[in-house]
Parts: C-alpha cells; sequence; structure tokens
C-alpha cells in the first residue's frame, strides 16, 4: 500500500500542511482539502474515490475545483463517499447556487459530476482492492477516521479528533495494522484553543499512542502551519516516542 500526503502549499513552504488530502494507491483520496489543485490533471483524473472524514474547509476545500477538472459527460463519475452529516453539509452549504452550483440539480438533466456512497460507523467498505471502515471520531461535527487495508498491511489515517477511547479498542483487535497518521493541531501553549476545537496537542497525542498496544510505525499529520516549530519543540520535550512528521509529497509504502 502507498500513501502520500499531497502538497497544498507552494514555494519554499510546501512541508507546511494547509489542507488536508491523503492519496491511497494513487487511485482512491481521504479528504479533498487540496485533491483540486494536484498537477497535472491526469493525477485526478486517476482518482475514482474520495473518502470524507466531515466537512470542516481544511478537509472539502478544492472538492468543487476536483469535480470541475475531473468532469466527463460519458463514463463513470467519481464517488463521494461520506457520513450522512458530511453529506448535508456538502450539499447544504456547497453546492447550493451561492458558493458554488448545485451540482445535484444539475445531475437531473446533464451528466453527473459525482455519486454519493453513504459512510456509516465501523461498516467496511471495498474500493480499488481496499478495504477501508470509518472509525468514529471526537470532534465538533461527526467524525470518521479510516482503516486502509489492502490484506497484508493496514493504516490508520485518525485526523481531527479529541482523545478517544473506542477508536483504539477498534484498531487493537486489527492484525495487520502497519502505522498510524495521527492529528497533532496544537502547542501546549493552546491547549485550551485544543480543547474546545477538539484537537491534540503533543501530550495529549502521546497520550492516545499509549491506548495503542501494538507496535506501529506513528505519524503525526494537520500541524497548524504557523505553530509547527513550538508543536514539534513541545514534543521532542515530553517524549522519546518514534515519530515522523508526515511530509506533503512524500509516499510512505506498507
Amino acid at each position: 500500500m502507498k500513501i502520500q500526503v499531497v502538497e497544498s502549499a507552494v514555494g519554499q513552504s510546501a512541508q507546511h500542511q494547509f489542507a488536508v488530502s491523503y492519496l491511497i494507491n494513487d487511485t482512491v483520496a481521504i479528504d479533498a482539502g487540496c485533491i483540486g489543485f494536484m498537477y497535472p490533471i491526469a493525477r485526478q483524473r486517476q482518482l475514482s474515490h474520495v473518502v470524507l472524514s466531515h466537512s470542516h474547509f481544511d478537509h472539502i476545500s478544492s472538492l468543487p475545483v476536483f469535480l470541475e477538472n475531473v468532469y466527463r459527460t460519458t463514463g463513470v463519475p467519481v464517488v463521494l463517499c461520506a457520513g450522512e452529516e458530511t453529506r448535508r453539509a456538502v450539499e447544504s452549504h456547497i453546492f447550493n447556487d451561492r458558493i458554488w452550483p448545485d451540482l445535484v440539480r444539475i445531475a437531473q438533466t446533464e451528466a453527473p459530476f459525482f455519486t454519493w456512497q453513504t459512510l456509516r460507523e465501523f461498516e467496511t467498505f471495498l474500493i480499488g482492492g481496499l478495504s477501508i471502515t470509518p472509525i468514529p471520531l471526537d470532534h465538533l461535527i461527526p467524525t470518521f477516521g479510516f482503516l486502509v487495508d489492502d490484506g497484508s498491511s493496514a493504516v490508520a489515517i485518525v485526523s481531527d479528533t479529541a482523545p478517544v477511547t473506542q477508536a483504539w479498542d477498534f484498531l487493537n483487535r486489527q492484525p495487520n495494522l502497519n502505522a498510524v497518521f495521527l492529528e497533532l493541531s496544537f502547542p501546549e501553549s493552546m491547549a485550551g484553543l485544543a480543547e474546545h476545537t477538539m484537537h491534540l496537542t503533543p501530550s495529549t497525542f502521546v497520550r492516545e499512542q499509549a491506548k495503542l498496544k501494538k507496535d506501529v510505525s506513528w505519524f503525526a499529520v494537520h500541524l497548524k502551519s504557523t505553530l509547527r516549530a513550538e508543536i514539534l519543540g513541545d514534543f521532542s520535550a515530553i517524549s522519546d516516542s518514534p515519530v515522523v512528521v508526515a511530509e506533503p509529497g512524500a509516499e510512505y509504502s506498507f
């Protein structure tokens, strides 16, 4: 299995992650924060499914642009996979003719830009040779993490969450789990803000790690760009745990 954190910045700041998308084997995307800005367009047209964790803007911001870029009047449209709450938010607040054309209404008379697949917690679905299981997290709105399994290896993408228990209980039962991509959003100086927005700091990140009783590779994601140096400084001061910041553009194989 190959996972890439999609670049969301240009120039010398390319290591910073302003919006969130992950590519799985080049054909499936987790979240649509920046897939609509990938170049060349052929990279976008390789995607058959886009799996949405939730509807916060950094996870869906390039979705309308992506759908326009890959639109074709013939063939099979891209499939958007999301929970009911995320689907309603996207249709009500994005595809409403005010922010973006109502693509659902347009599909009544034109070739569809996409189709929906509804996700439910812990109900595994199959796409592109992958088994993907939505894992409920604890965030401001209903949010999924995902276990992605290709039959020989499995990776968990756990982004945008406060501390949880159920997710780790589930992951502890997965025999093929090789790696976890876990959010690390704020430094300790902003612990109050992290709590109010339901994100992790280095100290809560380390406590979440301890809940997983498996030897896996850990990748930190979702670092607030302007706080990156402070976050990493805090982390190194409190933990000797081996963790890698997942770099945009880098490919990780499992």
